[in-house]
């Protein structure tokens, strides 16, 4: 196929008059060493996986391929395809004796990668016999890039959703805990209409601190002198206070 491509490109660059034929015949030139490695390179990869076959066959000594026979046009007739760099896929068909002694005829396909110390299985399947698994193309620059803004969005998305959730929890908290300052409040109230100084001394260091209720000191202190009047000592002393606070204020 590259060879054909090749002669197309040949062609065109004859047509190409102004171009010196220094060049065209350069350019040819590369492009033959170019088919002529791939050719080795794709011998040298069918030779290798077919090895691999070999060697995982029960009876190895007895194996006969139907690839790999140089043909009459004394080209070496091999199927391995360059899958990506280093990566090869070769495929075939074997006769060799099984457990038995039968002869048996299964279809074989590998991929093999070429590595510094040669060969390197990758996948081998002999009939229904596996090794390995089927390797993966190796992923663009731009596929990365994709992946890696899908991944991202995903993060995104899910940080959003937890940060939602959070809100939502701490949104029903707050209206919990105001719910039941709500319920408290009513409840000091009302005990300190009944008369509890307890309750009035805490109703007033609500008003105080603004704590449920909107700060109003008058409303508080008046609370203070309603249980003060009942002698309730922290009533007192927290009037006394607020005397003394006023004082140095002036």
């Amino acid at each position: 196929m590259l060879a054909f491509h090749c002669k197309r490109s040949y062609a065109f660059l004859m047509r190409l008059r102004h171009l010196p034929p220094a060049f065209i015949l350069f350019a040819m030139t590369a492009c033959d060493d170019t088919t002529m490695q791939q050719n080795k390179d794709s011998r040298h990869a069918y030779v290798a996986a077919r090895e691999f076959c070999k060697e995982n066959l029960k009876s190895p000594r007895s194996a006969k391929f139907s690839s790999g026979r140089r043909g009459d046009d004394g080209d070496f007739n091999v199927v391995a395809v360059q899958e990506w760099d280093g990566m090869w896929y070769a495929c075939g068909v074997v006769d060799a004796q099984n457990s038995f002694g039968g002869l048996m005829r299964d279809e074989w396909d590998a991929y093999v990668q070429q590595v510094p110390q040669g060969w390197k299985l990758v996948y081998l399947r002999i009939g229904e016999q596996t090794i390995g698994q089927i390797p993966s193309r190796p992923k663009s620059a731009t596929q990365l890039e994709a992946e890696r803004q899908r991944e991202q969005q995903r993060l995104d998305r899910e940080a959003a959703a937890r940060r939602e959730v959070q809100q939502k929890r701490e949104a029903a908290a707050e209206q919990k805990r105001i719910e039941t300052t709500r319920k408290v409040v009513e409840s000091q109230l009302q005990r300190a209409k009944d008369g509890s100084a307890q309750a009035q001394y805490d109703l007033a260091i609500r008003y105080l601190n603004g704590d449920g209720v909107e700060r109003d000191v008058e409303t508080a202190i008046g609370w203070l002198r309603v249980a003060a009047r009942q002698n309730h000592s922290p009533s007192v002393a927290k009037l006394q206070a607020l005397d003394q606070e006023a004082l140095v204020q002036k």
